[in-house]
Parts: C-alpha cells; structure tokens; sequence
C-alpha cells in the first residue's frame, strides 16, 4: 500500500512538472493618462524563429497569449494615433503566466519606441509557484 502511494505521489509530481509546456502572457494597455486602450494589437516575435503570435485588446485594454512555447521574443504594441511600442528579448519559461502592462504615448505609428529588456526578472503576480528553466548546462553540471 506504501509502495502504491508513492508511486501515485511521483506520478502526480511528474505530470505538474513535466505537465506544462506552454507559457501564457497577458496584461493591460493604457495610455499616459491611465485610460484604457482599446483595439491595441500586441505583436509578440519569436527572436530564433521569426513565429509570430497576435492578439488585440478588449474594451477594458486587456489582453491575452496563451498556450505559447518557451522561447526570447520581441513584442511590439500598436494602435492608430499611438507611438508602437516594442520590448526586445522577453523570455518565457515553460509554465510561465507572466504580465506585462504597456503604457502607450500619443504619435503617429511611424514612431516607435523601443524597451531594450533589463536582466531583472519578471515577477509572477497571479501565482506563488516557483519554478526553474532546466538547460542543457545545467542537467551536465549535475551530472
């Protein structure tokens, strides 16, 4: 009986761990006013790939990237009458629910700015789960 429940206990383990393979990211869009921003296309670039992941604000500015792989991206903002804003190399992990907000400024869209991304961390809000991304160099350090 001991036996069995450990074995159900590792499965259960296993399968939250290993379980996730997709990152999720969402956030607001406003302006430099606080007011909600609409109709905002957030353009999210996969930096090895060049895979391209859309989505558009609600009336509330919020919006929402599931279910994307695990990879460096640059995201870009835009909405008519709006500078575009663009943030380069955005890591998501596996099992990542990361928000970013954006704060939009008035211009035309031919003006763009861009957020060269820190090397700080992007903290996880909506959830007190801790986790780590598992490279190659890693496992061989242990090893």
């Amino acid at each position: 009986m001991k036996t069995y429940f450990i074995f159900i206990l590792s499965l259960s383990l296993f399968s939250n761990v290993f379980g996730a393979s997709s990152a999720t990211l969402s956030g607001r869009i406003t302006d430099r006013n606080q007011a909600l921003v609409a109709g905002a296309k957030i353009e999210l670039i996969n930096a090895a790939t060049n895979a391209r992941f859309t989505s558009v604000s609600n009336s509330e500015g919020f919006y929402i990237l599931p279910e994307l792989p695990p990879a460096v991206y640059r995201v870009e903002v835009s909405k008519q009458g709006f500078q575009t804003f663009a943030r380069e190399s955005l890591t998501l992990n596996v099992g990542s629910n990361t928000t970013l907000n954006f704060i939009l400024s008035v211009g035309s869209v031919q003006e763009t700015v861009t957020v060269e991304a820190d090397s700080g961390e992007l903290v996880e809000r909506d959830s007190a789960a801790v986790g780590t991304l598992v490279t190659r160099q890693f496992i061989e350090a242990c090893a």
